[in-house]
């Protein structure tokens, strides 16, 4: 009794104090070396508590099972306390055992059909006189229930009968038999879906992401597509699908357990870029406004060269479809190399999906534009080229195709804009464009992504093109190294080609760094004037990237290879951007 109210006493000294567990250590393993069973997550926030210390109990067991030493015991185990209770160490006394290797594998019950006879014991990678991995076998055994499961057998459910055959020979292995007796159960349906945990999150939001149920038969396939797609909205920190037995043994209740997370973030973060001088940005955003899994947002950008402000309103499952529409209001003022546009606005877009992987999204934007501080008046001769206070009214159309799977994510668009006589616009053109991203992780570690696109503007009515819609490129976003907006003819261009490649590679993953370097390319032509270069302005660049709170802090140099009057050597980025 005095030894069980000491120990009792020191392990309350060890939580009081917060004393870290900075060893373990293992006796009376003879077959495995301490370095071999070191699988413990040790570290200065690894504080002791019964309940770590139990779970390596259990984990130094488990360790030994999946090496075949199914006898393995812990004998012993004890909390040894530094002097000044400041950190513990824990032993454990072990007895070994023999290794046993795997000599059959059966099964009995009720055996899934398969193929043929033998088609199953392909779900199984351990083969005969391999040491036995029992941990392993059961997660493959439980896979063979899973045609069972997606046709509403969820119930079903195997158990193992293990035939243990001994050697006389200490230095020979043992050999296991293990059978597997498996039981169908019953077909299994869903009387109610239960949802817990949502404070926030309205009950509707969360029942409309229940996918449609077959005569109501619970497969498990749809546990996992409702498991994803809650995850996928956001709100939640955790989601567990768990099923709950009800009095009928054919009917089971789906309870639905959420934990939430904050939906909101408001940042305001300075940036610093050469050629541009100081930026500042801010963004305040909701994706669950109200609870209704509405998502919101107003930013701005501050700097010598632009002050824009945006208001967006997107409600993604508009009658509880999968339509979306999305509002939008903007204020933007821009400056050019030889004049200042505003534009004051809003627009709406729908998107509808068409099947898996595309999307169309209709949109109408209105704006009224307004051009100013043109230095040579002798440029333009035209009322709409120079759009002083007219209204822009264009019409959009958007096909999308959107690609994520294993190590690919892919998005690429096509566009079609008009603006003109058929809707009452005092700026007509058209416009045709076209965009494109990839990126991957081919490599361990390493992700490479690229990035094209293109567009061609089109003059409506024998009417020069609006300047405020001509191509100007350079800037972030853009080719990075070149001023704001620098690159193209005089008078913009007509036509607008941008490429990019980039590599991004680890540099301190503990702490979320990674370093990137980036080719960038493209040019604004006019076509059918030699005005301007005809050929690509190139920049190349590096930095590294620091993921915190929710945007990545990025420092950048990148550096024009083509000469362009006015512009600086290289270009300085500081601040928080995300890709492109």
């Amino acid at each position: 009794m005095r030894v069980l109210i000491f120990c009792l006493l020191i392990c309350h000294h060890a939580v009081a104090f917060r004393a870290a567990i900075r060893q373990i250590k293992i006796r009376g393993n003879h077959k495995l070396t301490n370095k071999e069973l070191a699988i413990f997550p040790l570290g200065e926030f690894n504080y002791f508590n019964q309940d770590n210390f139990d779970g390596e109990k259990k984990r130094l067991l488990a360790e030994y099972h999946r090496r075949g030493f199914l006898d393995a015991e812990i004998l012993a185990a004890q909390v040894e306390v530094s002097p000044d209770f400041t950190y513990v160490n824990l032993i454990f006394q072990v007895k070994e055992g023999e290794v046993y290797e795997l000599d059959e594998i059966k099964l009995s019950g009720d055996v899934p059909a398969f193929p043929d006879s033998s088609s199953w014991r392909s779900h199984f990678s351990l083969q005969k006189g391999e040491v036995l991995n029992l941990l392993l076998l059961q997660e493959e055994a439980d896979k063979i229930l899973n045609p069972y499961r997606e046709d509403g057998y969820l119930l079903a459910d195997l158990k193992a009968v293990v035939h243990v055959t001994r050697q006389a020979e200490p230095q020979k292995s043992g050999s296991i038999t293990v059978t597997y007796d498996i039981t169908k159960g019953p077909l299994i349906y869903v009387r109610q879906f239960l949802i817990e945990g949502n404070a926030f999150t309205k009950e509707d939001i969360i029942r409309r992401e229940i996918p449609i149920l077959r005569d109501m038969v619970c497969r498990l396939s749809d546990l996992h597509i409702l498991q994803q797609q809650l995850t996928a909205l956001g709100f939640f920190k955790r989601v567990e699908v768990l099923l709950v037995k009800t009095d009928e043994l054919n009917e089971v209740d789906i309870l639905i357990r959420v934990i939430e997370q904050p939906a909101w973030f408001f940042s305001v973060f300075p940036m610093v870029i050469s050629d541009e001088g100081f930026v500042l940005s801010g963004i305040w955003a909701h994706r669950n406004l109200f609870g209704r899994s509405l998502f919101t947002s107003l930013s701005l950008r501050l700097s010598s060269f632009s002050k824009l402000f945006d208001f967006v309103l997107l409600e993604p499952r508009i009658f509880d479809s999968r339509q979306a529409i999305l509002f939008e209001m903007h204020r933007r003022e821009l400056l050019y190399p030889i004049f200042r546009s505003k534009r004051t606005g809003a627009g709406i877009r729908y998107t509808v999906p068409l099947g898996t992987y595309f999307k169309a999204s209709p949109a109408v934007h209105l704006d009224l534009v307004d051009v100013e501080g043109l230095k040579d008046e002798n440029l333009v001769s035209q009322e709409a080229v120079i759009a002083k206070n007219n209204w822009r009214n264009a019409w959009e159309l958007l096909l999308a195709f959107d690609y994520a799977k294993s190590i690919w994510k892919m998005h690429g668009e096509a566009s079609g804009t008009y603006s003109g006589f058929l809707n009452l616009s005092q700026l007509p053109f058209a416009e045709l464009g076209t965009a494109f991203q990839v990126s991957s992780h081919i490599f361990k570690n390493f992700k490479i992504k690229g990035r094209f696109q293109a567009a061609r503007l089109f003059s409506l009515q024998q009417i020069m093109l609006p300047l405020s819609e001509r191509y100007f490129l350079g800037g972030q976003g853009s080719i990075r190294g070149y001023r704001p907006r620098s690159i193209g003819p005089k008078l913009g261009g007509i036509f607008k080609y941008l490429q990019s490649i980039e590599v991004e590679f680890p540099v301190w993953p503990k702490y979320a760094l990674a370093g990137y370097s980036f080719a960038d390319a493209g040019n604004a032509f006019l076509l059918d004037n030699s005005e301007a270069k005809t050929g690509l302005y190139w920049s190349l660049g590096a930095g590294i990237i620091l993921n915190v709170w929710q945007f990545p802090l990025r420092f950048e140099v990148s550096i024009p290879l083509s000469k362009l009057a006015g512009n600086m050597p290289f270009d300085i980025f500081f601040g928080a951007a995300s890709d492109w």
